[in-house]
């Protein structure tokens, strides 16, 4: 019955946080409105390529814990 709440908790958070604009869309929405379509596709391309780096820098910090401290890695899970 535990497990369940917790899902459900954890679903709820998920969905408010990916229903809501970040910072990167308020950015993307202002470079279009200030400088026009053309910039604002590389802009879009800049932001994700950042978000890219992050995610693999995120992925990789993750995957060094996994591998030198396994027990901190299960309590982060």
């Amino acid at each position: 019955m535990l497990f369940e709440w917790d899902l459900l908790v954890f679903a709820a958070a998920l969905g408010l946080a990916a229903s809501t604009p970040g910072p990167g869309l308020a950015a993307i929405v202002t470079t279009v409105l200030a400088k026009g379509v053309r910039p604002a596709i590389w802009f879009c391309t800049g932001v994700i390529a950042g978000d890219l780096f992050w995610l693999l820098l995120s992925l990789s910090g993750l995957a060094l814990i996994t591998q030198q401290f396994p027990v901190i890695f299960i309590a982060i899970k």
